[in-house]
């Protein structure tokens, strides 16, 4: 037996819809455990994550920091604020996104997972590969900020 036509065309679309619904739930500032705060948001390849703040070290001014630990030497020289730490972040289910992260506390990218936790709480893996994959996570909470 066929099926109606529009019944087929609905059912497209909700497939079509469901990975940006659950993008939805994602997007917006988010706190980072060292006290950053990271604007995740629509980019040309999935979701992206832009380093929006950050507490500098001491005797320094974030909009000066620059990417001084960046593996790539050609972009030691970029400023760190307003980067993006998070890109390629495409939905595997409903509550997980995998993608890259970049941290330029350690000049390093690897690859990531954003999980949605039920108590709201972000959660990050990245992992790198050494010998073995090495993996660390920490937890973001919803920031009121921008």
């Amino acid at each position: 037996m066929k099926k109606p036509l529009f019944v087929m065309a609905a059912a497209t679309a909700v497939c079509l819809l469901s990975p940006s619904l659950s993008a939805s739930q994602i997007e917006g500032s988010w706190l980072t455990g060292d006290g950053a705060i990271v604007q995740i948001r629509p980019c040309s390849d999935g979701l992206c994550g832009k380093l929006v703040d950050f507490p500098p070290p001491a005797g320094e001014v974030k909009e000066k920091i620059t990417d001084r630990y960046n593996e790539d030497k050609s972009k030691r020289n970029r400023k760190v604020l307003g980067i993006n730490v998070l890109w390629n972040m495409a939905p595997v289910d409903d509550t997980t996104w995998a993608g890259m992260v970049y941290d330029p506390k350690r000049g390093l990218s690897a690859k990531a997972t954003l999980e949605l936790q039920k108590n709201g709480k972000l959660t990050l893996t990245g992992c790198k590969k050494v010998v073995v994959d090495i993996c660390m996570s920490e937890d973001w909470v919803r920031s009121a900020s921008r």
